[in-house]
Parts: structure tokens; C-alpha cells; sequence
């Protein structure tokens, strides 16, 4: 006990500590006090309630936790930093996760129930402790129709009450308890998808799949711009320019995964679009003269022929301004969705950008479907809208 064990000693009182071990750790059990070879614990039983009583506990899996977290009490979610072999995470704030719930509230996949006592045999359910310290004053014999007289009685009480304030400052032991760290990884969500790529690649993790589409814009009188910065990766020019792609092929890659958020955002589609999205299209019409479009690696859903047609999947349902978590680690690009604005992620510094394509001018066929932030302009021109993410 060191210290604490010794200003007991000096009270004329002694001081033992025991430990138990729970899950393979010792834990130290309460101490006791013993004075004049009567050992005493630093609090005793006043009251028992008898009954019965039932208790519900649930089980989740961290990942189900956190799902459950973001659903309900977004507030007391943050991204933090490095965690793992992972360059971001996430983490629970419990006082506020705590002040958000509700009696009865619970979640979790697993349930297990007890149960103690019944109406013929009940068993204790509820106990009244008081503190030891309570027990050295006449007025706590009251009750009990005895009249006990201890010359020593007040100056004991003093003596405990002393030892019971200073013993976690001597021990270093905590005042109040800690909620316990509850964090996980932040991956990318689940699904097939993919993004256009930014000028540093793609974004951290080995499952990304590459791909490029040339196209061969308007070459008579060749009008294509884009915005000033421009960090989407691929080669640009008024006449022709190539879009970079990042795949996701795999839907989960780490037990870490969950679904995407709500907001009003937009990716290229692959496969089929993850749950909650809208579908969406562009439908380029690019150069009819002397058209040398190509291709290669892994492509966004759509046809890339003479002309370029790619498939989008968009979120509609949340509020651009509240922010969603992805992985921070390196930069990412999103397409703008139903709205001007980009979407906030937590964590991240947004840039909006944008590239026009002059496409072919005789008969024109371009068109855009879908909730995604691109503009038909001279009913035959297209300017996409992306969000860059750092």
C-alpha cells in the first residue's frame, strides 16, 4: 500500500489491500481497515432491498457500435488520427454518447438476460452503503435501541475520514472513472465504386483499380476550359482530354467497413450503385471528324465507343453542410450531387472545381440524367462539377 499503508499506521489503524485477477489483470479489491483486530471495509451495508429483478445486456460488434453511433448521435463521433495500420480513425465521445440515450434505449445483435429471485424466494436486488467513516458517531447507533460509549469514537472517525480524502492523491488512484477508448479504423465504405482520380493517385489502401478515357473534343474553333486550380489527374487541352479513374472493385475490404453516409454527393457507378443511392448518366458526344477516343484499365460503368457514355450512382438524402467521415490519410475526389455546394467531410479542406467539354457541334447528342451537378450548356456542351478533397 506504501504511503497510504503507512498513514494508517500512524492513526493507530492498519491497511490491507487485496487483488483478484478479472481477465487475466490484477484488480485491486476495496480496502480494509482493521482497528483493534476488527477488520472493516470502507463501506457497509445499511439497507437490502429483496425482490426480483430482471436485466437485459446487449452485445455489438465495435463496427455495429459505430454504425449505431453515426445513425443516432452524430455529435459524439469524431475522425482522429493514425490507428492501426490505418491513417484515420474513429472515436466515441461517451459523455455525450451517454447524455443522448434514453431509459430503455439498447441496440446490439446479441441479448443475454438474467434473472434474480423470485415472489416466493426473493434475493437481494438493491443495497444502501454508507461510508465507513459514517459508522464513528454515536448518532448512527441510534437505531439500533443501544447506547454504545467509545471514548476514542470521534477522534477514530476523524482519523478514517482523513485517510479515506488523502488515500487517491497517495495511492495516484482515480477520483472518478473513465470511459473506456472506443475507436475503430476509418475505411472506405462499403460497395463497388469509384472516383475520379486527383493529381497525387489514388487514395491509400492497395485495392484501387486504375483507369483512363480519352476523348476527342470539338477540333474546329475548340472551346474547352477548366477551373484554375485544377487537381484532377489527366491530361488537359482545348481540343482533347483524358479523366483518370479510381476503382473499387471489391465491396468489403476490412471487417472495419460500414455503409456510406448520408449526404449529396456523386461517384462513378461499378457493378451495381451501394445501397441509398440514385442513379445518374452523361452522355458525351464527342468529335465526329478524324474521333480517335480510347481507353484503358478499369472503367466506370457505361460505353466507350465514338462517343462516351458514363453511369454515376448519387446521394440525395442528407445535408451537404454536415459532414460526413471518410478516410483522411490522402486526397480524394467526389462529384458534385443535386446542389452547388460540396459536401463536408469531417477532417477534410473541400475545393470546387470543374471541367467543360466543347463536344461536337453538328447534330449534337450530349445529355445528363440523374441528380448529379453537370450542365448541358447550348443544349450540346458539358461542364461537370467536382469537389477535391485534401
Amino acid at each position: 500500500m506504501g504511503r497510504f499503508s503507512q498513514a494508517c499506521k500512524d492513526f493507530g489503524l492498519t491497511m490491507s489491500l487485496k487483488k483478484t485477477n478479472v481477465v487475466g489483470q490484477d484488480v485491486d479489491i476495496p480496502p480494509v481497515i482493521t482497528i483493534d483486530n476488527c477488520k472493516l471495509e470502507l463501506h457497509i451495508v445499511s439497507e437490502v432491498e429483496l425482490g426480483t429483478k430482471k436485466i437485459e445486456r446487449y452485445r455489438s460488434s465495435y463496427t455495429d457500435f459505430f454504425k449505431y453511433a453515426l445513425k443516432n448521435v452524430k455529435t459524439a463521433v469524431s475522425v482522429t488520427g493514425r490507428f492501426l495500420w490505418y491513417s484515420s480513425s474513429l472515436s466515441v465521445n461517451f459523455k455525450r454518447f451517454k447524455a443522448s440515450m434514453k431509459t430503455g434505449t439498447s441496440f446490439g445483435s446479441e441479448k443475454v438476460v438474467f434473472r434474480c429471485g423470485t415472489r416466493k424466494i426473493p434475493e437481494p436486488i438493491g443495497l444502501k452503503l454508507v461510508s465507513i467513516d459514517r459508522v464513528f458517531d454515536d448518532s448512527f447507533f441510534k437505531a439500533f435501541n443501544k447506547q454504545y460509549q467509545c471514548k476514542k469514537l470521534a477522534q477514530l472517525r476523524a482519523h478514517v475520514k482523513k485517510i479515506l480524502k488523502e488515500y487517491p492523491s497517495l495511492e495516484g488512484a482515480r477520483t472518478s472513472p473513465r470511459d473506456p477508448t472506443v475507436r475503430i479504423p476509418l475505411t472506405w465504405p462499403l460497395g463497388t465504386y469509384g472516383f475520379p482520380m486527383a493529381n497525387s493517385g489514388c487514395p491509400n489502401g492497395g485495392f484501387w483499380r486504375t483507369g483512363w478515357r480519352y476523348h476527342e473534343t470539338e477540333d474546329n474553333n475548340p472551346s474547352s476550359y477548366w477551373s484554375n486550380p485544377y487537381d484532377l489527374a489527366g491530361h488537359i487541352h482545348k481540343s482533347n482530354m483524358v479523366q483518370k479513374f479510381c476503382i473499387k472493385t471489391k465491396s468489403r475490404t476490412s471487417r472495419y467497413d460500414m455503409p456510406w453516409p448520408e449526404g449529396k454527393y456523386c461517384i462513378f457507378k461499378k457493378e451495381i450503385c451501394p445501397a441509398d443511392f440514385e442513379e445518374a448518366h452523361i452522355r458525351w458526344d464527342d468529335e465526329d471528324h478524324k474521333n480517335n477516343n480510347k481507353d484503358g484499365g478499369t472503367l466506370p460503368e457505361g460505353s466507350y465507343g465514338r462517343n462516351t457514355y458514363i453511369e454515376y450512382c448519387c446521394r440525395t438524402d442528407g445535408d451537404a453542410t454536415e459532414a460526413i467521415r471518410l478516410p483522411t490519410g490522402s486526397p480524394f475526389v467526389l462529384i458534385k450531387g443535386n446542389t452547388h455546394l460540396c459536401q463536408k467531410v469531417d477532417g477534410m479542406v473541400e475545393k470546387s472545381q470543374y471541367f467543360y467539354w466543347d463536344t461536337e457541334d453538328k447534330d449534337p447528342q450530349s445529355r445528363i440524367h440523374g441528380p448529379i451537378n453537370a450542365e448541358l450548356i447550348s443544349n450540346r456542351n458539358i461542364k461537370v462539377h467536382y469537389c477535391y478533397y485534401t
